[in-house]
Order: C-alpha cells, then sequence, then structure tokens
C-alpha cells in the first residue's frame, strides 16, 4: 500500500512524501457529522502527504473509482487505479483533500446515500462549518487547514478498519502501522521505485511529533 501512494505522489510530479499516524482514539468530535455512523472513522488514521496538487483528471480518477466500485469493477482511470485500491487493506473509507475539495470514498454505499459510493466537497462552502468534526481531521496536520479554503498539496487520509467489514473482515492495527514505520527505519523503503524524473532519492529520519503521532518523511533530490 505505501510503495503504491508513494509511486503515485511520483506519477504527480511531487517531490516530498510524508506519512503520519495519528493513534489517538478520541481526537476529534462526532456531533457534527455528515451521517452520524461516520463516527467510527474519527479515530486512528494514517495520513499521507505529498506536495504536489490534483488536477482535473485526478479527481476525475477519484470518480472513476467509485464508479468502478459501485460496478464492482476494481478498473479505474488514470493514475488512480488498481493500485490505489490498496488503501482498502487499511481502511473502509479513505479521503483525500487538495487544493479546493475534498473526497470520501465509500465503496460499501452506507454512509452518503443510496447508491452512492463516495463524495465530493467544495472546502471553501458552508458545509464545512456546517459539520465542523467531520472535517477536523484535515485541521493542522501536516500543513493542511482545512478551514482556509484551500490546501496547496494532497492528503490522504485513511483511518484504520477496527471491525471486520464488507471490504475485509480484517481489521488493521496500530501494531500494523507500527511495523510498517520500522520497515521505513530498517531500510525497505528502500526498495521503492520512482520514476526516471528523479534520478536519486533520499528518506529522512523518523520524528516524533505531537504526542502519539509519528512522522516518516521522504524527499526526492534531483541531480544537476
Amino acid at each position: 500500500m505505501s510503495k503504491e501512494l508513494i509511486q503515485n505522489a511520483d506519477d504527480a510530479g511531487a517531490t516530498e512524501v510524508k506519512f503520519l499516524f495519528d493513534s489517538r482514539d478520541n481526537a476529534f468530535g462526532t456531533s457534527s457529522l455528515v451521517n452520524v455512523g461516520l463516527s467510527k472513522f474519527q479515530g486512528p488514521a494514517l495520513y499521507v502527504y505529498n506536495n504536489a496538487l490534483f488536477k482535473d483528471q485526478d479527481w476525475a480518477g477519484i470518480e472513476s473509482i467509485m464508479q468502478g466500485s459501485k460496478k464492482k469493477d476494481p478498473m479505474a482511470a488514470g493514475r488512480f487505479g488498481v493500485g490505489f485500491n490498496s488503501v482498502y487493506h487499511v481502511t473502509d473509507l479513505p479521503s483525500v483533500i487538495s487544493d479546493q475539495h475534498i473526497a470520501f470514498l465509500d465503496p460499501q454505499e452506507t454512509y452518503f446515500g443510496a447508491g452512492e459510493t463516495g463524495r465530493r466537497y467544495d472546502i471553501s462552502e458552508p458545509l464545512i462549518q456546517q459539520y465542523r468534526d467531520q472535517f477536523s481531521p484535515y485541521e493542522n496536520v501536516l500543513g493542511c487547514k482545512i478551514s482556509s479554503g484551500m490546501f496547496d498539496g494532497t492528503l490522504f487520509r485513511l483511518p484504520l478498519r477496527k471491525w471486520p467489514s464488507k471490504i475485509s473482515i480484517k481489521p488493521y492495527t496500530a501494531g500494523k502501522i507500527n511495523g510498517l514505520f520500522e520497515s521505513f527505519h530498517g531500510g525497505s523503503a528502500g526498495n521503492f521505485t520512482f520514476s526516471q524524473k528523479c534520478r536519486d532519492h533520499k528518506y529522512l529520519r523518523g520524528l516524533v511529533g505531537l504526542r502519539r503521532r509519528r512522522n516518516f518523511s521522504l524527499c526526492k533530490s534531483r541531480r544537476s
């Protein structure tokens, strides 16, 4: 999953990727949500940031994933194809914020209306204030401040699956995320490949930031 997201960022022209795990259980409120059932996704989550912006075709690709799920078709257009679907090893409800929009993907068609496999919102709209708790996980994290109405980058949020679901019967635990971080520190991240746009890459050491958050950064450097 991590390899696919890093490659996805590289395809978008990003020069930096950051992973952050927020293991807190009660960090965000649950009283102002789009759907009360979404409260289960307000807990521990893996964030994946890159410094590229979504383009129109990227949003179209995300919407293709939504429609592909509805049609039971695992293939999707653009760089958001089968590789991106690896996020469902971790979560039942991935979301992404970039530029002026945020999208939630709901392949189980549970939280946004009958037959709806997800929804995209304009973060400059008053709806963001109406459902403050829903969007609070994107406030002041890895440079994202959703209340500003714009984010100059791309941030995925993958709430950990705590219970068996139609997508997977296997919960994804904090221990598995910690194993992912340890693999970075142990050098396994060196197996990730980047396109020929970047002839070299380097890995920054993991950092402990806010309490119970773990942060790992990867940067690409270009040779002259």
